[in-house]
């Protein structure tokens, strides 16, 4: 496969303001050997709407690019607040090149 490991690791912007870089570590030691990071709704670490989320992203952009080629992070969230989290920090954008936009449903879908 595409990675050493098939460990899957899920958590939310939520979660990740809620528990702070520990937690974050926590998953990312889970992931030693290698895996998947997924976070929900990371916008909600949009430092503009929370301070505590700066120092989360910091960490996270690092390790993002310390384990390349060894964990795949996955980030999702709706448009319109992940633009404005990826024009707050200017590392995301590059650490994250990969889009796959998903159209909102219809009320008729709903």
């Amino acid at each position: 496969g595409a990675l050493a490991k098939d460990t899957f690791e899920e958590t939310s912007g939520a979660k990740l303001l809620a528990g702070g870089v520990d937690m974050l570590k926590d998953h990312l030691t889970r992931l030693n050997a290698g895996g998947v990071l997924f976070i929900d709704e990371v916008y909600q670490l949009n430092p503009q709407d929370d301070s505590n989320g700066a120092l989360i992203l910091d960490y996270l952009l690092t390790e993002v690019e310390d384990r390349r080629g060894k964990v795949v992070f996955v980030i999702a969230g709706y448009a319109k607040p992940l633009e404005k989290l990826f024009a707050h920090n200017d590392g995301l954008p590059s650490r994250f090149p990969h889009s796959f936009p998903f159209p909102d449903f219809t009320d008729e879908e709903l």
